[in-house]
């Protein structure tokens, strides 16, 4: 296949994705410590991922390639613990726009024996 260049070039991917993502936050006073407000997130452990990529073999056996995947469904809950800290809307909000994370870019390099 390498001769041939089957393996050089352009691919598309699609797939299922098990995943064992997780967060969590804390945010404490800093003369004593209290715990004053703390954060837990969980993401589905299953979503469809579909993704354009790259991808490049060398007859001595390294390879390299390049994808920019999209993960679509699943979903993430976020579990706010208000001590004496109380979290706003547009805080509420904005977290939970920046922890989607809906595409992702990976960068592969390896080696075939």
């Amino acid at each position: 296949m390498r001769d041939l260049e089957f393996t050089d070039g352009l691919f598309g991917q699609a797939g299922i994705a098990f995943r064992n993502w997780n967060g969590t936050g804390t945010i404490t006073e800093d003369n004593t410590n209290a715990k004053l407000a703390s954060i837990k997130m969980n993401w589905s452990p299953l979503v469809l991922v579909t993704g354009l990529g790259w991808h490049k073999v060398w007859g001595f056996g390294m390879s390299t390639s390049i994808s920019y995947n999209f993960s679509a469904g699943g979903s993430r809950t976020i579990e706010y613990t208000e001590n004496m800290l109380r979290f706003g809307d547009a805080i509420k909000s904005d977290l939970e726009e920046n922890t989607g994370y809906p595409t992702n870019l990976v960068i592969y390099i390896g080696y075939s024996f």
